[in-house]
């Protein structure tokens, strides 16, 4: 079943840059946006299976972006930055250097060279 595409919340300013969008296994959403006018800086949205995008909020992290089958999406940068399943705030961790992260079923990888961390939280 196709549905019809959703509008992202008004920009305050222009978008350009760096933009990424995740989906998880059940349709639920986050697009990473940077806005280069008014307000710089990345941001990104969150919409639910059957939903509207949500009020966007500031990361300091940047793109890609990666969802798992249960809802919790990872941006990457030099602070990668999380969205749990079942919770509305990212958390953060900073590197020392430029992060590249990619989730999977109760795992994420952070790739920060020369070194490899990874969490061993359990991810949703």
């Amino acid at each position: 079943m196709e549905s019809a595409a959703a509008p992202l919340p008004v920009l305050a300013g222009q978008a350009g840059g760096s933009t990424g969008v995740a989906v998880d296994g059940s349709g639920n959403a986050v697009a990473i946006f940077t806005q280069v006018t008014i307000s710089p800086g990345t941001y990104a949205t969150y919409r639910p299976v059957g939903g509207t995008w949500q009020a966007k909020v500031q990361l300091v992290s940047g793109v890609p972006v990666a969802a798992t089958p249960a809802r919790t999406f990872v941006a990457s940068g030099t602070t990668v930055s999380t969205l749990l399943a079942g919770t509305s705030n990212w958390t953060t961790h900073t590197f020392s250097g430029s992060a590249i992260a990619n989730a999977g079923p109760g795992l994420v990888i952070a790739l920060v060279g020369p070194q490899v961390s990874v969490s061993t939280a359990s991810v949703p």
